[in-house]
């Protein structure tokens, strides 16, 4: 660091900074001074050391200078230190902290100092002030993982093939819906970023990327990386180092999620930590020490033989440790249950309102908004969310609103090879007016899903094969419930029909219904009688050849009732928001539970507590929990 340097620096003249390192500064302010000679001490600043460092003698000394947190950090001081003590050489460590201030400060220290090279690891880009310094710089320099095109030789680690490889391994066990957490602003994440692009397009897996979580600190980045990816249901999550692994179980254990049974992480480490996790973290070990080492051995050679070190080079030699942290996706076990939705996929256009319009009135709206629904998009995007193996038939227009309820669907892990686009129909839409107390009414129009017809249903006949549930509502077309139900019944599929916005049901899809699931309103709108109870209106459709009827109540639970026993079931103690999503939050969990061989009191208490956590959120979608959600009240759905 030369005088030009420093008085840069402190923010004065040349001849300031000569008069106070000489003691001639009387007319310096003493201000002045102590600044200066503070910052000559934080910058080890000593006048003519640039002169003394270029006729000093060999110091058989290599300096590191590295940012400390960096995962690599450490294998990476290893192995150069190792390979430098076999040729007599002492190694020098300074940290900047991944700071840019603190970078220029070490960088002028470093160069007033008698050392042979200099080693840069840098896990982000190096500003370009750094950059001026060091091409200034008295001795070699050798940029280590960098990954940046500047006047210096470089050795990286090849992130793109460890990815590749990680990525591959998880492929190889049945994960297509691969995440990633990474920090995107630095050269690893970047390369990992490419690698996870270029995998998708080769293996023709649809690249998304929400998929792609950018963390902006290491445990914690996992953590929320963790919980976006499991909501936007990920089967395996690849982390970009051990930190953010950590971070990922730590998000996997607040949440009650098992792995790798309900999704599989694989990691890259260059340390040993990873051994620690539990379940044992998979990982594809880089080896740091490597880099560390042939950084070493370059600088050496040039110390000692002259030249300048190697050109760029990647160090792709990595290896694939298997642990406890990967197993086969649950949706790709044979045992797993299917479920056939069959309904309505509409847009909802939320319209909230202090109170419902009476006749002749105009209300205000402080707040409007679209989110996908319909009460097949919904059932369907509940049993996704919950873990279940569900497949939609449905139809949409050929517009924006058919594209976004697509993508909602598919980021809710539903199978769309039973939804078709109609080109000539606009999707269907609801307008939700949502009152300050919670309750709903709602307007639909039908748009393409008038087009869902019985042929549509023989045409998509297929996906009945092995299911076990098939969820309808009557929204659908009479004609298209009747195929929906025949279908079903010759294939062996138990159906769970929701009666809404009709008078009466034909006796030939109510014969043999396994679950018939109306709420209060309906069963009254069916049954309008007001001189007979509840529970007599639901045995009037056991008589009609229905297994079980479950009336829901609101605020009031629910009610099952079957041949043998009518059993109340009480209401989750939650404020309600917006009821919208209540019914269909509760049929989809009540076949999740059911398609993982709980019994139907069971079920039903874990659709409550579904239904619960629904009404506390706004919309429909959004609102449905997932199945960490539901893992924190496990103990009070058993109790």
């Amino acid at each position: 660091m030369n005088i030009k340097d420093f008085a840069k620096v402190a923010g004065v003249s040349v001849a300031t900074v000569s008069k106070i390192m000489n003691g001639k500064d009387s007319g310096i302010s003493m201000e002045t001074r102590q600044r200066v000679l503070r910052l000559a001490k934080e910058y080890q600043y000593t006048p003519y050391a640039s002169i003394k460092n270029s006729t000093a003698q060999n110091s058989y000394t290599v300096a590191l200078l590295a940012d400390f947190s960096d995962p690599v950090y450490d294998p990476v001081m290893r192995g150069a230190e190792q390979t430098l003590g076999s040729y007599g050489y002492a190694l020098m460590v300074m940290n900047y902290e991944g700071a840019p201030d603190r970078l220029t400060q070490a960088l002028y220290i470093l160069g007033s100092k008698n050392i042979n090279a200099l080693l840069l690891l840098a896990a982000h880009a190096l500003p370009e002030e750094a950059l001026d310094i060091l091409r200034e710089f008295h001795v070699p320099v050798m940029l280590l993982n960098a990954g940046q095109a500047a006047s210096f030789p470089r050795l990286d680690i090849d992130y793109m093939a460890a990815a590749d490889l990680a990525l591959r391994q998880m492929l190889s066990y049945g994960h297509t819906r691969i995440g990633c957490i990474l920090e995107r602003d630095s050269f690893q994440g970047t390369q990992i970023a490419e690698a996870y692009t270029h995998f998708c397009y080769e293996n023709d897996i649809r690249f998304d990327r929400k998929y792609i979580y950018d963390a902006r600190s290491g445990i914690e980045g996992g953590q929320m990386g963790f919980q976006q990816l499991s909501h936007l249901g990920a089967t395996a999550v690849l982390c970009q180092n051990e930190e953010i692994a950590k971070g990922a179980y730590l998000a996997a254990e607040s949440y009650g999620t098992a792995i790798p049974d309900d999704i599989s992480l694989v990691g890259l480490a260059s340390g040993r930590s990873h051994a620690l996790l539990h379940p044992n973290l998979s990982v594809v070990h880089i080896s740091a020490s490597g880099l560390g080492a042939r950084a070493a051995q370059a600088v050496i050679d040039t110390i000692e033989r002259g030249g300048a070190p190697s050109d760029v080079e990647s160090l792709g030699d990595h290896s694939f440790i298997l642990g406890s942290s990967l197993s086969a996706p649950r949706e790709s076990f044979p045992t797993k249950s299917k479920v056939v939705v069959v309904g309505s996929l509409n847009m909802d256009i939320m319209i909230h309102v202090p109170g419902f319009p009476q006749p002749g009135e105009t209300v205000l709206s402080p707040l409007i908004a679209e989110i996908p629904g319909g009460k097949g998009a919904n059932q369907a995007a509940g049993v996704g969310k919950l873990g279940g193996n569900v497949y939609m038939i449905g139809r949409l227009g050929n517009d924006r609103e058919g594209k976004q309820l697509y993508q909602s669907l598919y980021e809710n892990n539903v199978n769309l090879d039973g939804v078709t686009i109609e080109d000539d129909c606009a999707t269907g839409k609801a307008y939700i007016h949502v009152a300050s107390s919670g309750e709903s009414t709602i307007v639909v129009y039908p748009g393409a899903n008038r087009k869902l017809s019985p042929m549509h249903i023989r045409q998509s006949a297929s996906l009945f094969q092995d299911a076990e549930y098939c969820l309808i509502s009557t929204e659908t077309l009479p004609e298209t419930v009747y195929a929906v139900v025949k279908t079903a019944r010759q294939h062996g599929v138990r159906i769970v029909l929701k009666p809404s916005a009709v008078a009466e049901i034909s006796p030939q899809v109510l014969d043999g219904l396994y679950l018939l699931i109306p709420n209060e309103k309906e069963i009254n709108y069916l049954l309008p009688d007001q001189g007979i109870t509840l529970e007599e209106k639901a045995r009037h459709f056991l008589s009609q050849g229905v297994q079980h009827v479950i009336v829901t109540l609101g605020e009031n639970g629910a009610m099952l009732c079957s041949k043998s026993e009518t059993v109340y079931f009480p209401a989750a103690d939650f404020q309600p928001v917006d009821t919208t999503g209540a019914a269909d939050s509760f049929i989809s969990a009540l076949v999740v539970a059911l398609t993982e061989a709980n019994d139907l009191h069971h079920a039903i208490r874990f659709a409550t507590y579904a239904a619960g956590i629904t009404v506390t959120r706004q919309g429909v979608q959004p609102a449905l929990p997932d199945r960490m959600t539901m893992r924190l009240y496990a103990d009070k759905i058993t109790s």
